[in-house]
């Protein structure tokens, strides 16, 4: 008897040192989890930042898109346009400005011979703000933007009587990558009005 108790004893203990081992895979087995867990957590933060950091960016162009019509707003349609010397030096300059479907046809090839839209010149000079077709200027979320503003004539959609207006384009893009636009916001302006 005392050797069945002690064969029984001894299988016990193997079973208890068997689920001790056991009790260390579901350990590892749970880290496991609760790692794979704390990884997709820490990637939806990342992605969520980096969308609010996209939204941030875009509200502060459309403030400047915005900033930028009001200057026009407030001089009257007679005095909507912009600098002739610094238009030019855009087109010729930079393809990024020249090339844009405010004054070209996208489907075209850019080149000055596709540029479509009739550019209105303004009777000002380079430095009044504006005057001017280009702008970098700082956010007030501390970013830096390329503000571009384009005023061409168009002829609107309308039944009767129709004449042309001025057809004012503001561009937004980020200052560094001038490929990447946030915002672009547009208003007529009729001098008949």
């Amino acid at each position: 008897m005392r050797r069945v108790r002690a064969d029984t004893d001894r299988v016990l203990t193997r079973l208890r040192d068997a689920e001790g081992g056991i009790g260390l895979i579901e350990l590892l087995i749970a880290l496991t989890m609760l790692n794979i867990g704390l990884l997709a957590l820490v990637a939806s933060l990342n992605s969520g930042m980096a969308t609010l950091n996209h939204a941030s960016r875009v509200s502060t162009a459309s403030l400047l898109a915005e900033r930028r019509l009001e200057l026009y707003r407030g001089v009257g349609a007679t005095a909507v346009g912009l600098h002739e010397a610094s238009v030019t030096a855009r087109y010729t300059g930079e393809t990024v400005y020249g090339c844009d479907p405010a004054v070209m046809d996208p489907a075209l090839t850019c080149s000055a011979a596709s540029r479509t839209a009739q550019v209105y010149l303004a009777t000002c000079t380079a430095t009044v703000e504006r005057c001017m077709p280009t702008r970098v200027v700082t956010g007030p979320d501390g970013q830096r933007y390329r503000v571009d503003t384009y005023v061409v004539a168009t002829t609107p959609a309308a039944t009767g009587p129709v004449r042309p207006v001025k057809l004012v384009t503001v561009v937004v893009r980020d200052a560094g990558d001038l490929e990447r636009m946030y915002a672009r916001h547009q208003s007529t302006f009729d001098e008949g009005t």
